[in-house]
């Protein structure tokens, strides 16, 4: 029985294109340390990270902006970003739709994390405070990794 279990426990991860750790992640994710923060500001400074509708800048000197479309409505934010010492990655931003162009003080602010967890030369990635552990970067990376998203320079053509 318990070989049925583990073989489907295989299955799971082999059907997992987007890199997300099995359910037993948890508890696979306690012999992981969280990366170290200057490992983790190398990985994001001066880079933008290309998401599948927008991309975000993370400028060496601490500021942010990105621009992301949600079905017909375009938002852009600016902001700062951080490294915290527990491997965790922070974006706050003012995010306002492009169109209606808001005075910038008058969007509040919204934080974004994700943490960060490394075992070797693997990374994991979760978004806080409820995401899924996926593969930042695999022992053995695919060109499909997360961190392959991330070009140097920026590429947000936003102004600011």
């Amino acid at each position: 029985m318990a070989s049925i279990g583990a073989c489907a426990l295989v299955v799971t991860i082999g059907c997992r294109d987007e890199g997300a750790l099995a359910a037993g992640a948890a508890t696979a994710m306690k012999d992981w340390a969280p990366l170290d923060p200057a490992a983790l500001t190398r990985l994001y400074a001066g880079k933008t990270w290309l998401w599948k509708n927008g991309a975000a800048y993370f400028a060496p000197d601490g500021g942010f902006k990105a621009w992301s479309r949600s079905k017909q409505e375009l938002s852009e934010g600016f902001g700062t970003w951080e490294v915290r010492p527990d491997g965790v990655m922070c974006f706050d931003a003012s995010w306002r739709t492009i169109s209606s162009k808001p005075q910038p003080d008058s969007a509040p602010k919204v934080e974004t994390c994700f943490s960060h967890q490394a075992k070797g030369r693997a990374i994991a990635q979760m978004k806080l405070p409820d995401g899924i552990w996926y593969f930042f970067r695999r022992p053995k990376p695919r060109k499909t990794d997360e961190v392959f998203k991330l070009r140097p320079g920026d590429h947000t053509r936003l102004e600011g």
